[in-house]
């Protein structure tokens, strides 16, 4: 008897799985067919075919399932003519209704789906998407009908949620509902959201950390936000909803995002068009300017041209123009610029392969948004460290004039024109600063406080929302986005071209490292503030002119810090 049993044990312990594997067999011996297909009365033909490769995956959730476990309305061995049983009388109101509006296959595949999870059926039983089966209601949607389980999860290839290749992964949770709710518009809105653009930069190989769909609408119990019971009715729900990741919530920061379009709210849409505006008009001016001088510096290789007159003369080798601590707040700033730059700019344009690759290269989106916090901070200090730079500067009788644009930039900007294009034989006797410099540094000191104001409310967005309500968070991140844009265009297309591609400094200025300007780019570019320099030290018969108390704007800071040694030239007292 024991040993009978011991012989009989093996096949009692394999004998499910081969039923289950015999039974794939079966139907797969048909249903593995690419094009096997039936006329269906309600859907008209159907494809009946399964990949066999993927029922017995072992990321299918189902792998252990024989395919009657679901198709339990199947009957009969024949290969070519299964019946489909009578369906058993519906047990519950939602079934009833379901049974006479639903097709039968679609009624199936809800019971085949209830029979192991009762949990999630009774979620989706209250949900929207039943109430529209239930009513015959037409929700819009693009294939139609609401969906059932099948619509969201597959049918044969039914992945785990943890699989980051499910359709149900938190990755991909947007294109899921995009299936059907992309014509109401509302993933363009998800994705122009700061939780869209981050789940968009979010790789395969990293956890999904920002809100997608089913954060806030919920998973199978979805119900319309005018369902008091709904996630995200407003009052109490919405802000509960909300509070999962940011604690501190309000009713205020509850309405700061919404599927609305952006163009739906008047202030939102004519700041975006301003800026929009001013970008272009903006980008289109400097791109004439350093378009023209470009055409001329060709012009001039070609006819075999210096492109730069020749230096008068006398005077030093070389110009100071920054002192040590200037330069020291110059690599501040470009540090945090830059950093700024390249962890923010990808969050306008997440669908860029640029773009991900970039924020890969930060070590994610959590990473990059930390490291872009941390260069906020450099900036602030930049910012905070040059306006109390300046006041002493001022407080010790430095002039402020320089920096400040007049009418003379109007007349120089048109000499400057005119130079590039022919009409004139020199460039305008410019001072200490070119209208080029003055537009950089108000476009950076008028941009600092805009990005800064922004990305405060963007930082602490809970807080903010108490003060300026969920339109000016919406208002906040148009603005801190755009200006960000605008702010790379201009460093781009006139620092970069007019400081280190222009004659006379390619290929790099090296101020920014010595601090000193060559006699020849002096004459160039700052004619008139090298006239006065030449004047002042012929005047006081000195060999070398000094800065009594303040450095020049970009320049000197009045102390002897060995920067003017070697035949060197002061700016003057001066201070941006």
């Amino acid at each position: 008897m024991l040993v009978g049993f011991l012989l009989l044990l093996p096949g009692l312990v394999l004998e499910p799985a081969d039923t289950v594997a015999a039974s794939r067999a079966r139907c797969l011996a048909c249903h593995a067919t690419s094009d096997l297909t039936v006329a269906d009365a309600t859907l008209g033909t159907r494809k009946l075919s399964a990949v066999g490769a993927e029922v017995a995956a072992p990321w299918n959730a189902h792998s252990q399932l024989a395919c009657t476990d679901c198709h339990a309305n199947v009957a009969g061995p024949s290969a070519h003519g299964m019946v489909e049983t009578e369906q058993p009388d519906p047990s519950g109101e939602l079934e009833a209704a379901l049974a006479k509006r639903c097709s039968k296959t679609r009624l199936a595949v809800l019971r085949a789906c209830r029979g192991c999870h009762e949990t999630e059926w009774k979620l989706y039983e209250r949900s929207i998407h039943a109430d529209s089966l239930v009513s015959g209601r037409d929700p819009g949607l693009a294939i139609g009908p609401a969906p059932t389980c099948v619509d969201c999860h597959g049918s044969h290839g039914i992945r785990y949620a943890t699989d980051k290749l499910a359709d149900t992964n938190l990755l991909n949770i947007p294109s899921t509902c995009a299936r059907c709710h992309e014509a109401q518009g509302v993933l363009g809105t998800y994705q122009g959201s700061v939780h869209g653009q981050k789940q968009q930069l979010t790789g395969l190989d990293a956890t999904v950390c920002v809100a997608v769909c089913t954060s806030c609408h919920s998973a199978h119990d979805i119900l319309s936000p005018k369902d008091p019971d709904s996630t995200l009715a407003l009052g109490t729900n919405r802000i509960r909803t909300c509070e999962r990741c940011h604690p501190g919530a309000n009713e205020r920061f509850s309405r700061s995002f919404t599927h609305q379009d952006p163009s739906a709210d008047p202030m939102i849409h004519w700041a975006e068009l301003t800026h929009i505006a001013m970008t272009g008009l903006v980008a289109a001016c400097m791109l004439l300017f350093m378009g023209s001088e470009a055409v001329r510096v060709i012009v001039c290789l070609v006819r075999r041209r210096e492109p730069i007159r020749p230096a008068v003369s006398g005077g030093p080798a070389q110009y100071r123009r920054w002192s040590k601590v200037v330069r020291l707040q110059h690599i501040l700033l470009v540090t945090s610029f830059a950093t700024l730059s390249a962890t923010g700019i990808p969050l306008m344009f997440p669908k860029a392969v640029t773009a991900r690759f970039v924020i890969a290269a930060f070590g994610g989106v959590s990473s990059a948004a930390l490291i872009h916090r941390i260069a906020a901070v450099g900036l602030m200090t930049a910012a905070t460290f040059h306006i109390t730079w300046v006041l002493a500067c001022i407080r010790r009788g430095a002039r402020w004039s320089p920096m400040i644009p007049c009418l003379k930039d109007v007349y120089d900007s048109v000499a400057m024109l005119k130079y590039s294009w022919g009409f004139a034989n020199e460039r305008p006797r410019m001072g200490r600063y070119a209208p080029p410099e003055k537009f950089e540094y108000w476009a950076a000191a008028c941009g600092s406080v805009v990005m800064t104001v922004t990305g405060l409310l963007l930082w602490f967005p809970e807080l903010g929302a108490r003060v300026v309500g969920g339109s000016g968070i919406r208002l906040a991140q148009l603005m801190h986005g755009h200006e960000g844009i605008l702010a790379v265009l201009v460093i781009l297309i006139i620092h970069v071209c007019w400081v280190h591609f222009m004659p006379g400094f390619w290929p790099m200025s090296l101020v920014w490292l010595t601090g000193r300007i060559k006699r020849d780019a002096m004459e160039e570019y700052h004619a008139g503030e090298k006239h006065e320099i030449d004047t002042e030290a012929a005047t006081e018969e000195t060999e070398e002119p000094t800065a009594a108390t303040a450095p020049a704007a970009d320049g000197g800071d009045g102390d002897s810090d060995g920067d003017d040694a070697g035949g060197d030239a002061s700016g003057g007292e001066a201070c941006p």
